[in-house]
């Protein structure tokens, strides 16, 4: 097991005590065989915490940058045993895109109990995401990872989404897995369908349809999604409306991911905590910040021309550094959650993500982790606060607006020019 630990200190008053114990904390770090730095700045009210446009801000955001920027090449190097540079000679890079994600968390996660998780007796869920890379044939991936026994799908459909939980007429295609309509997700596991003949639109809503057969409880899911979904009775996937039969739900359940092919296409992960995951944002109507840079990667001559149009959001709210809270921790699901994001091919069964070089065409932004962190646009002459026409009123996420502030931030040509395994990074425990 290869453990790591970044030690952060800084202190406007004395700093004998604070250091003292810091540096005490890192010897432990080091004799446990854990890899700590320890990174000495100023603090509140001239450092890091309060103005991300300070210099001193910048060079300690860029050595956190550094620190995860190392420990996802290593952690690249164990799990694929390749350099995470260049990809391995001879190894055809996968034409398969991640065109819409989302990262899972025990329905019980914050100790509720598995209560909050919904009892699948013959239930069906239209679950509704938003694309963005377009594909002629697509994928979808289910999880269980959270399961503590096996999920058994009766059948899966996918659609392009009209209005609520109508679909388009003639969009309808089922989806198989090792070529069979149902499919037993083990627990602690995903499996991925065949690929379908789908047309998948960019920057457009669909919808995938899953029944689940049996009495057992869906204990995987991404809550807070900001999109509306809708849970009906029945084996009712392959119907064109819900309307008047279904219940509408904000989390979606197992379902993780949906992958396009598009041979040189690349996608963006978007890593983070409520901020990320667009809290506060309108439901249903795609407000994320992470929304906009595909509408803005898609018409933008050079990332079109570069093929880099897809952003995946994998945002968990609550979610925390170096601890788990409300899902695993950030750091653990680099691995899972970004550099595994896109996969090679699969026949349908417990698939395997990971290309040869995962990273080759993928770019890794941290976001969050810092109430301030939202750029100038979104702060008032104090920088630790939220600009009042870009606060949802908590004062601590923006609204719909302040995302499109954010949104409009981000230099596209991060995109076309990264460092190795670039890293776009803030820090701070979110308190949501």
């Amino acid at each position: 097991m290869h453990r790591h630990a970044l030690v952060c200190a800084g202190s406007r008053v004395s700093t004998r005590n604070l250091l003292s114990s810091t540096t005490i904390l890192q010897r432990a770090f080091l004799r446990a065989g854990v890899d700590a730095r320890l990174v000495v700045s100023e603090a509140p009210a001239h450092g890091f915490w309060d103005d991300p446009r300070l210099p001193e801000s910048k060079e300690t955001d860029g050595y956190m940058a550094q620190f995860l920027d190392d420990q996802l090449s290593r952690h690249t190097d164990r799990t694929h045993g390749a350099a995470a540079g260049p990809a391995v000679p001879g190894a055809a890079p996968s034409a398969w895109v991640a065109t819409w994600g989302a990262a899972m968390v025990a329905t019980d996660s914050l100790g509720a109990g598995p209560g909050l998780a919904p009892e699948a007796a013959g239930l069906s869920l239209r679950e509704i995401v938003h694309t963005s890379v377009g594909g002629r044939l697509a994928r979808v991936w289910l999880s269980n990872r959270f399961g503590t026994q096996p999920l058994r799908i009766g059948a899966a459909h996918i659609a392009v989404t009209a209005n609520g939980s109508d679909i388009v007429a003639g969009t309808d295609h089922a989806l198989t897995f090792n070529h069979r309509k149902s499919a037993v997700i083990p627990a602690g596991a995903e499996i991925v369908s065949d690929p379908v003949a789908s047309e998948v639109p960019p920057l457009t809503d669909i919808d995938v349809s899953t029944h689940f057969p049996d009495r057992t409880h869906v204990t995987t899911e991404h809550a807070d999604a900001q999109q509306i979904s809708y849970a009906a009775q029945g084996d009712v996937v392959d119907a064109p409306s819900l309307t008047g039969k279904s219940t509408p739900i904000n989390s979606w359940y197992a379902l993780t991911g949906v992958d396009v092919r598009a041979p040189g296409d690349s996608a963006a992960v978007a890593l983070g905590d409520s901020i990320t995951d667009g809290w506060r944002s309108t439901p249903g109507r795609n407000r994320r910040w992470t929304d906009d840079p595909a509408k803005r990667l898609a018409a933008n001559a050079g990332t079109k021309s570069a093929g880099m149009l897809g952003v995946v959001n994998v945002g968990i709210s609550g979610n925390r550094v170096l601890r788990d809270g409300w899902g695993p921790n950030a750091i653990s699901r680099i691995g899972r959650d970004c550099a595994n994001r896109r996969a090679g091919p699969s026949a349908g069964n417990e698939g395997d993500r990971r290309d040869a070089d995962p990273l080759s065409r993928h770019r890794l932004l941290l976001h969050g982790w810092r109430s301030g962190a939202t750029g100038a646009q979104c702060m008032e002459k104090n920088p630790s606060q939220l600009a009042a026409h870009f606060d949802s009123g908590d004062h601590l996420h923006p609204d719909d607006a302040g995302y499109e502030a954010m949104a409009n931030a981000v230099d596209l040509h991060f995109f076309l020019n990264p460092p190795a395994h670039a890293l776009a990074c803030a820090q701070r425990p979110d308190s949501h």
